[in-house]
């Protein structure tokens, strides 16, 4: 059963990730993956007519590509730093090694030598985008350099097509200011236009995207989505394209707007800080174009470059959510094994086998969150529910079990170590307060007779400070293999130092805070406050984050900063283990979830 986002209403975050098969069972394989720093690759490919491709990331092999792999043989990356210079090596099968900058003192990641105006650095303006200084194909000697930006100054001009644009607010946040107290508008923004936008940092004079005829510098600057490369752009709107379904942002006069760019260039390259992509040309050879190979396109309609910003990523299974997904980068990878659907989706966010699945969406179904009853003992939705009275309240005075005949333990610590020799053993761990995981833990399988799942209870915020895993042993039986449920009645914090959690977390909140953004909070990237609301954090990070299991949560905060072309900085891994093996109290919230396809032991 999948759900289409056209009956998704809820403004409520929901991410269900599925098993189509149980191949994540007893582990996962991929490396451990430590901590980077905040210097961030860019991936994907430039063109040039006389060059070819120019890879920009030995990892583009592993991806869909424009054309033949480019591979050297050996690992390489062009980089930018927080100090927003950029150093590294391209390659290209048909020339070899393109340097990047000087490498900040270091000569195995930059070029040597002089080019032949101005400083070797290669940089970024961190508010506009623009990228200024010089790249080289080594094997071309003093015909190599590539000039990145720009050309002549040409004045003031209108923009159409333009990049990196800030949507227009039409919601603000309410506030009650003064004496009488009246309602004043602040951030953070509520709501965003889809069709108005206040500025943007890249827009160019012409919109010619069939990359055909490379023209004359000195006359008409450069074509697919260029003419002249424009910084500064104001009051800027999208339009509908020629072509059914396309359409683009533009800074002109069109319906009464009054766009304008108010600094343009013959030509140059910027990066599209909202989505990471980089768009316009370079310049290799000499005024009259007869040295070197011309125009190298950074955004060609077969590939591009792009950074690799922290994305989402899940495997064996599909994403939900009513609205956001955090996915900024433009990547040439696919964020789910299956399709990704929701309301307000990224377009950079790519799925596949979306086309199997589109006949068997059950329409009319609107799941919403888990609500709970009047009164406050069952949770549910269109999919099921939990029976929360049902799982801590015990069946007989002095008893020590509940009407599904696990025994409870109702707990007062607010730190926790584990269950008694790391077994679940099918029971319910209810603590009445907020819970700390201050130390490793290890859920391991049971035994003859002993279960290995269980339900753990939290009636405030669940704070976990230390990896937990499960035990990599086989277990004889299914109802051994460990398999642990987090039922949290607050919000779920993540230290920035854990790199791995397991376990099915269903975030509930308390029930009476609403959630509420911070002021930091942006279109791509949603802060939220800890206040109990329900809120999945995963921490501010430069390390990886791995949930080997599935999320539910009222919303998702996602801090790590971690970027690799082939992993995402979070990543959610359904291993199967709440479908072979879920606790008694959870087996109908189970059968209703939807997203068991192709499901086989």
């Amino acid at each position: 059963m999948l759900l289409t986002y056209k009956i998704i209403k809820p403004i409520l975050i929901i991410l269900i990730v599925a098993l189509v098969g149980l191949v994540g069972l007893f582990g996962y394989g991929f490396r451990p993956v430590e901590s980077q720093g905040i210097t961030f690759s860019f991936a994907g490919w430039l063109w040039s007519d006389n060059y070819g491709w120019i890879s920009l990331n030995s990892n583009n092999c592993l991806l869909l590509n424009p054309g033949e792999c480019l591979s050297s043989g050996v690992d390489y990356s062009v980089k930018i730093d927080s100090g927003n210079n950029i150093s590294g090596y391209g390659w290209s099968e048909n020339v070899g090694w393109v340097c990047f900058g000087n490498g900040r003192g270091d000569s195995s990641v930059g070029c040597l030598g002089a080019p032949p105006t101005g400083g070797l650095d290669t940089t970024m303006d961190s508010l506009t985008g623009k990228i200024t200084g010089w790249a080289k194909v080594l094997s071309l000697d003093g015909d190599g350099w590539m000039k990145l930006g720009r050309g002549s100054y040409q004045g003031a001009s209108f923009g159409e097509a333009c990049y990196d644009c800030q949507p227009k607010c039409t919601q603000w946040t309410i506030v009650m200011q003064g004496t009488p107290p009246v309602p004043v508008e602040v951030p953070p923004c509520l709501a965003y236009s889809d069709t108005e936008f206040d500025s943007c940092n890249t827009c160019f004079t012409k919109t010619n995207f069939d990359g055909v005829n490379i023209p004359n510098p000195n006359e008409e600057s450069v074509v697919n989505g260029s003419g002249n490369i424009c910084t500064s752009c104001s009051d800027c709107h999208k339009i509908s394209g020629a072509v059914s379904g396309t359409s683009r942002i533009v800074c002109n006069t069109d319906g009464g707007y009054n766009g304008k760019c108010t600094s343009c260039e013959l030509y140059g390259v910027n990066k599209n800080l909202g989505d990471g992509q980089l768009v316009g040309w370079s310049w290799n050879g000499t005024g009259d174009g007869l040295n070197g190979a011309g125009w190298v396109h950074f955004n060609s309609e077969f590939g591009s470059g792009y950074t690799v910003f922290p994305w989402l990523q899940t495997l064996y299974g599909s994403i939900y959510t009513p609205k956001w997904v955090r996915q900024k980068a433009g990547s040439s990878g696919n964020n789910a094994t299956y399709c990704i659907l929701a309301e307000d989706i990224n377009a950079n966010i790519k799925s596949q086998n979306c086309e199997d699945i589109a006949s068997g969406l059950v329409q009319g179904v609107d799941t919403g969150f888990l609500e709970k009853s009047p009164s406050g003992g069952i949770y549910r939705n269109a999919l099921g529910k939990i029976d929360m009275a049902g799982m801590i309240n015990k069946v007989a005075s002095g008893g020590t079990r509940n009407k599904y005949g696990q025994i409870v333990n109702d707990l007062s610590q607010s730190s926790w170590t584990g269950p008694s020799g790391d077994v679940l053993k099918g029971e319910v761990y209810h603590f009445k307060d907020n819970l700390q995981i201050t130390s490793q833990l290890q859920f391991v399988n049971g035994s003859a007779n002993v279960p290995g799942n269980g339900i753990i209870i939290v009636d405030g915020n669940l704070k976990i400070e230390s990896n937990i895993s499960y035990s990599s042993s086989i277990p004889s039986k299914l109802n051994e293999l460990a398999s642990v449920v987090w039922i949290v009645k607050g919000d779920v914090i993540i230290d920035p130092s854990v790199t791995d959690v397991v376990g099915v977390f269903v975030v509930l909140g308390d029930g009476v805070t609403a959630c509420q953004l911070s002021a930091s909070s942006s279109p791509d990237y949603h802060k939220y406050q800890q206040n109990g609301c329900g809120v999945f954090f995963s921490g501010d990070s430069d390390k990886s984050f791995t949930v080997l299991g599935l999320v539910i949560a009222k919303a998702f905060d996602f801090g790590r900063t971690f970027a690799e072309i082939l992993q995402g900085s979070e990543r959610v891994i359904y291993d199967g283990r709440l479908t072979a093996n879920p606790p008694k109290a959870l087996s109908g919230f189970v059968e209703g979830l939807p997203v068991i396809r192709d499901f086989a032991y």
